[in-house]
C-alpha cells in the first residue's frame, strides 16, 4: 500500500513498471501532478464515452484526445509510445493520501474510472466492478475491461471500472460481460 502523510516537494520520482508498445493500454494512477512533456513515453486518456455495441455483451469506452496536464490521485489511461520500465519525474509533489475517492467519471454516465494506492482483491459483492485484462484468454484481449472473478487481484497505482447502479431501474442495467477501447485516430485504433 501507498500512504503519504503529507504533501512532500520531491527533486525526482521514479515509477518502476513494464510498459509495452503493442498497441494495449494501461491504467495508472499517481500521488503528484506534472505536465505532459515529450520525456513521457506515451499519452494519457480519461474515458469519454461508453456504450453498447451491437453485441449486448461487448461495450466500448471511446476514450479522450491525448491530455497534456496529469492530476494527482486521479485515474487515467495511459498509451506506451515505446518499450520502458520506469518513468522518471522532475521537481513534483507527492500529495497527501486521502480518503476521498479517487475517480474519473465518465461523463453522463453511471460509469467512473477508480485507482487504488493498496492492493485491491475482488469479492462476491464485486459485480458491478470491471478489472484491466492484463493478459490474453479466449476472446479476451489485453487492456479490455473484463468481470474479475472473486479472488481476482488489482496492484496499486492502477484502476477499475465500476458501473453504479444509481438512477437506472433495473431493466436498464444490463451489463457487458467486456468492454473494449477505442482511442483517437492520433493515438490508436480498436484494441
Amino acid at each position: 500500500a501507498l500512504t503519504i502523510t503529507e504533501d512532500i516537494a520531491v527533486n525526482s520520482v521514479t515509477y518502476n513498471r513494464s510498459f509495452v508498445n503493442d498497441g494495449g493500454a494501461y491504467t495508472i494512477m499517481l500521488p503528484f501532478g506534472f505536465d505532459v512533456t515529450s520525456d513521457i513515453k506515451g499519452t494519457f486518456h480519461t474515458l469519454s464515452t461508453l456504450e453498447p455495441t451491437e453485441t449486448e455483451t461487448v461495450w466500448k469506452a471511446t476514450m479522450s484526445e491525448a491530455i497534456t496536464t496529469i492530476e494527482a490521485n486521479k485515474p487515467y489511461i495511459f498509451v506506451p509510445s515505446e518499450d520502458f520500465s520506469e518513468m522518471t519525474f522532475n521537481n513534483v509533489t507527492l500529495k497527501k493520501t486521502t480518503s476521498a475517492p479517487l475517480t474519473n467519471v465518465c461523463a453522463n454516465t453511471n460509469w467512473k474510472l477508480h485507482g487504488v494506492y493498496s492492493k485491491k482483491t475482488w469479492t462476491e459483492e464485486d459485480e458491478n466492478l470491471y478489472g484491466f485484462a492484463a493478459s490474453a484468454k479466449d476472446d479476451i484481449s489485453v487492456g479490455e475491461f473484463v468481470h474479475f472473478v472473486t479472488g481476482a487481484t488489482l496492484k496499486a497505482t492502477r484502476c477499475y471500472l465500476e458501473y453504479s447502479k444509481d438512477g437506472f431501474s433495473k431493466s436498464a442495467a444490463v451489463l457487458p460481460e467486456r468492454i473494449i477501447l477505442v482511442f483517437p485516430e492520433e493515438t490508436a485504433s480498436v484494441i
